[in-house]
């Protein structure tokens, strides 16, 4: 499905502020009675102190500010934002869970929560959606998408995104901003390219050809997410590099070995991949494309990325224009921009996909979009209505607190909101039909929309350890393996009965009917 908003003339942030809180005057939501007071987490797209953009602060967020203002007036409902009890935006998975944990022992969970794409669904933390996306949309004219069905507003293809889908197929998150193309990219020094001579990648074995010639000539190669602080297996490479086109083949193959698309359907599905795992089908401990994508991952640490590339400074590097490249989100662009240090031109390209030259027996030929605007663009940004947040002490959901929750979120995803949000937030789009986009993705000199930009499924995703401390048990025993502490075969057993138990324990959480299943 084409997206409108391309080509589409940019909303100044101002009016669009200026509209959402007006439009809806006269309107009536569902719920929110005078002096009613709920707290919010919204992620990255909450309020940030700066009003104004800096250097060190380049990114300004105030459109959630304005809506949360203008909900208020037309509702009475007092909206509060998490990052007042702590909540801090650039937290790792580990520190959000027990934020979250700690909010719900003190009976203070927030009513609306943003939680990394549905991380903790083995906990049961969230309100299942679809009855209500097929209710109207209180805040929708007449006659407009979502007037009668709240779930018409959006673009088709996101409801298929695996994010936003508990293993069941429910919808348990709301989708507010897509990211522009895909989730992440390698942001390059255009100076380092040309003196290389190096061309951008075409896939996997070209990336790590680009780090080798680059290192060759005495420039620094590659820096992986900045914010990753460990070596471990769950990672961006393993997740958007790996495994989508290995994935890919698994729903293809006529090796009934590991083919995992039960039901003859042509897509995949979370509970496919579920039931793979426990058919062993991602059995690393026998030759399979499972063994594959974990030696591609070991080599990656082991060998292609540089030696020590934990402890560099890589920030410094980068704005000295020793470093070649950089792994970002698109979202990163406003501060990028932002680097005024920076005196090289900087381009970006998609992230690299292993297919057939990295998996030959284990992977499709890769495919791509003809145009930007052709793109089923991956979810960026959804929230979660939390059951803690919606329930009394007892743990029994209070309706008309419910209630609240749906028609916030009813009045977030109204298309001058989302446009309102997007416009605001770098390298994404709204999620609703008709929204307009962050506008710094147009810049010809990035070179980002004019990208092959590869096409796979967003529908279901590589098997981790399915909760938490199974993920960790995972993670552990990989770094042990890359630092030569254990051997392969003990990393691959130790994964397969991690993810084993981990999986076994979903499937109770979720009270999922398995007597079909070879197990």
């Amino acid at each position: 499905m084409k997206h409108k908003v391309f080509g589409k003339k940019a909303i100044a942030i101002i009016s669009v502020l200026s509209l959402s809180i007006s439009v809806f005057a006269g309107c009536s939501g569902n719920s929110g009675a005078s002096g009613n007071k709920v707290m919010l987490d919204l992620g990255s797209i909450m309020p940030t102190s700066n009003t104004t953009a800096t250097a060190d602060n380049p990114e300004v967020i105030q459109a959630s500010k304005y809506i949360a203002e203008a909900y208020e007036r037309e509702t009475g409902t007092k909206i509060e934002f998490a990052t007042s009890y702590g909540r801090t935006i650039s937290s790792t998975i580990e520190q959000t869970s027990e934020w979250y944990q700690h909010q719900m022992q003190t009976g203070n969970c927030p009513m609306i929560g943003f939680t990394s794409l549905n991380y903790f669904q083995d906990r049961d933390y969230y309100v299942v959606l679809d009855e209500y996306l097929e209710k109207p949309n209180p805040y929708v004219k007449a006659g407009q998408p979502g007037s009668v069905h709240w779930k018409d507003m959006f673009y088709d293809y996101v409801w298929e995104d695996g994010t936003i889908q508990n293993v069941k197929g429910e919808i348990v998150a709301l989708p507010i901003l897509l990211s522009a193309g895909t989730q992440t990219a390698v942001y390059y020094n255009k100076e380092i390219f040309e003196d290389t001579g190096v061309s951008l990648p075409n896939n996997w074995n070209d990336f790590k050809t680009i780090m080798s010639t680059v290192e060759g000539k005495g420039y620094e190669s590659f820096q992986p997410y900045s914010e990753t602080s460990s070596l471990r297996l769950y990672s961006w490479a393993l997740s958007y590099s790996l495994t989508p086109n290995v994935l890919d083949w698994m729903r293809t193959t006529e090796n009934e070995s590991f083919n995992i698309d039960y039901d003859k359907d042509g897509k995949l599905t979370n509970m496919e991949v579920l039931r793979g795992v426990m058919e062993g089908k991602f059995d690393p401990r026998k030759a399979g494309p499972a063994r594959a994508v974990y030696e591609e991952a070991y080599n990656y640490y082991s060998e292609t990325l540089p030696v020590g590339w934990l402890g560099k400074d890589y920030k410094t590097n980068w704005t000295r224009g020793s470093l070649s490249m950089v792994e970002q989100g698109v979202w990163n662009i406003p501060m990028e921009n932002s680097n005024t240090a920076r005196k090289f031109e900087y381009g970006m390209f998609t992230t690299p996909i292993a297919g057939k030259d990295t998996f030959p027996e284990y992977s499709s030929e890769l495919k791509y979009y003809n145009s930007f605007e052709e793109i089923n663009c991956p979810v960026s940004v959804a929230f979660n209505i939390m059951k803690a947040g919606v329930s009394d002490s007892n743990g029994n959901i209070i309706q008309e607190k419910l209630d609240r929750a749906v028609d916030i979120l009813m009045y977030l995803s109204t298309v001058e909101n989302c446009s309102a949000i997007a416009e605001e937030k770098g390298g994404t789009i709204g999620a609703v039909k008709g929204s307009d986009y962050n506008h710094l993705i147009d810049n010809a000199k990035l070179g980002w929309k004019t990208q092959k930009f590869p096409k796979f499924s967003l529908s279901a995703n590589w098997p981790t350890g399915y909760t938490s401390a199974q993920s960790s048990i995972i993670n552990k025993s990989f770094e042990e393996w890359v630092n030569g502490t254990i051997t392969s075969t003990k990393f691959y057993n130790t994964l397969y009965e991690a993810q084993k138990t981990g999986a076994r324990s979903y499937i109770t959480a979720f009270n999922i009917d398995t007597s079909d299943w070879k197990i």
